[in-house]
C-alpha cells in the first residue's frame, strides 16, 4: 500500500495571514490516510503552535535575510529532511524561489492567487509552478489568459465553514446598524463611508471591528470630529474569526468599501449568518460571489449617492431586507462552502 501524500502548506504566520482560517478549514478536513500534512511558516512561531502541533511545524527561510542562493539550499533542505511530495503555498508574496527550489528537488509546486498584485516576480512564480488555483474569474482574465497557463490554471473559490458561521437569533436594537470587520487602512477606504454618513439618517451608526492602521485611524478621528458623528461611530477593535456570528446579532448589514479586493471572504460569512452585505466593485471577487444580488449589493466608489440610496431602501424596504437576507444564504450554502472548496483541492492534489 503506498503511503499517503505529503504535502507541505506555506504560509507566512498564523497571526496576521488571512488565509490562516481557510488553511485550518482544510488540514481539518483532509483524510489523514490519504493525506499527511506538514506547515511551513516564516515567524511568529509561539502563535503557529497555539493551532498547529509542533511536530507537523516547519519554519521556512526568510527570502530577505539570505540570499537567494543560500534561499534555495534551505528550502530544498526542507522538502528533502521532510520527504515533501507537493508544496502548495498560501504565500500572499511573488517569491518564485519557492517553485525553482520544488522543481530543482522533484517535488511540485501549487500556489493559490488571493490579490490582485502582478508584476514580473508574480510571472516567474506563475512559470515555476506546476497548478495555479485562482479563486474569482477576474483574475483568469488579468493574470493568465495566456494559452501557456491553460492546462495549469483551476477556478477554485474560498470556501466557508458553515459548522461555525450561521444565523443566530438577532438582539434587538433602536438604531440601523451597519458593520465592517477586517482591517482598518487606506485600501479599506472607511472614510468612504463615514463621508456617506453626513446624508444617511442619524439613527444610521457604523461599527468598526478590527485592527487600525495608525495614521489612517487620525485620519478617520479627525473627520468624525470635525463633522460631529462621534455618537454613529463606534470603534472596537480586533476580534477573533469564532466571535463574528455572535457579533453579527445586533447588526443589519455589513458594507466593505474597499478599493481593491480579492475574494472577501466577510461578505460569504456575514451571508452565512443570515446578514445582508454592501460591497464596493473592486477587484471583480465581490462581484461574483453576489451574482444574482449585484443591482442591490454592489456599490460605486466615486460617488456616496449609489451607496446611499442602497444603505436607504434596506431601511425603507423589509421586502427587500428579508430578500437579501434569505437570496445570501442560499448562496452560500449552494456554492461556497467549504466542503466545496476542500473537495476541489483534494481532486486536485490527487491528479497533480
Amino acid at each position: 500500500m503506498s503511503r499517503p501524500l505529503r504535502i507541505l502548506f506555506t504560509i507566512p504566520n498564523f497571526k496576521t495571514a488571512g488565509s490562516q482560517y481557510v488553511l485550518l478549514a482544510l488540514i481539518a478536513r483532509l483524510n489523514k490516510h490519504n493525506f499527511n500534512v506538514i506547515v511551513g511558516i516564516e515567524n511568529h512561531w509561539d502563535e503557529a503552535k497555539k493551532v498547529i502541533p509542533v511536530s507537523d511545524l516547519v519554519e521556512l527561510p526568510k527570502l530577505f535575510k539570505v540570499s537567494k542562493i543560500r534561499f534555495l539550499k534551505q528550502y530544498i533542505k526542507v522538502l528533502k529532511k521532510n520527504q515533501i511530495d507537493l508544496v502548495h503555498s498560501w504565500d500572499y508574496k511573488s517569491n518564485y524561489l519557492e517553485p525553482l527550489a520544488c522543481r530543482l528537488s522533484g517535488v511540485k509546486y501549487l500556489y493559490t492567487k488571493k490579490n490582485n498584485s502582478w508584476s514580473r516576480s508574480w510571472q516567474l512564480k506563475s512559470l515555476f509552478s506546476h497548478f495555479i488555483a485562482y479563486d474569482q474569474p477576474e483574475m483568469k482574465k488579468r493574470f493568465f489568459s495566456n494559452k501557456h497557463y491553460a492546462n495549469k490554471i483551476k477556478l477554485i473559490p474560498h470556501g466557508v465553514d458553515l459548522l461555525k458561521f450561521f444565523p443566530l437569533e438577532k438582539i434587538s436594537h433602536s438604531t440601523f446598524n451597519m458593520c465592517y470587520v477586517g482591517t482598518i487602512n487606506e485600501n479599506k477606504n472607511q472614510l468612504f463611508i463615514l463621508k456617506a454618513m453626513l446624508n444617511l439618517p442619524e439613527t444610521i451608526h457604523l461599527n468598526v471591528f478590527g485592527k487600525a492602521d495608525v495614521n489612517y485611524k487620525k485620519e478617520l478621528d479627525v473627520f468624525i470630529e470635525n463633522n460631529d458623528i462621534k455618537d454613529r461611530v463606534h470603534f472596537y477593535g480586533y476580534i477573533s474569526q469564532s466571535q463574528l456570528p455572535e457579533i453579527f446579532r445586533i447588526q443589519d448589514v455589513l458594507v466593505l468599501s474597499s478599493l481593491e479586493e480579492g475574494f472577501p471572504v466577510c461578505l460569504l460569512e456575514a451571508m452565512a449568518c443570515g446578514l445582508p452585505v454592501l460591497s464596493s466593485d473592486s477587484g471583480g471577487g465581490a462581484k461574483f460571489m453576489l451574482n444574482t444580488m449585484v443591482d442591490d449589493c454592489l456599490f460605486s466608489i466615486y460617488e456616496t449617492d449609489d451607496f446611499n440610496h442602497k444603505i436607504l431602501n434596506l431601511t425603507h424596504n423589509p421586502n427587500l431586507y428579508k430578500s437579501l437576507r434569505s437570496k445570501g444564504l442560499d448562496l452560500v450554502h449552494k456554492k461556497f462552502s467549504i466542503e466545496r472548496e476542500v473537495n476541489s483541492y483534494v481532486e486536485l492534489y490527487t491528479n497533480l
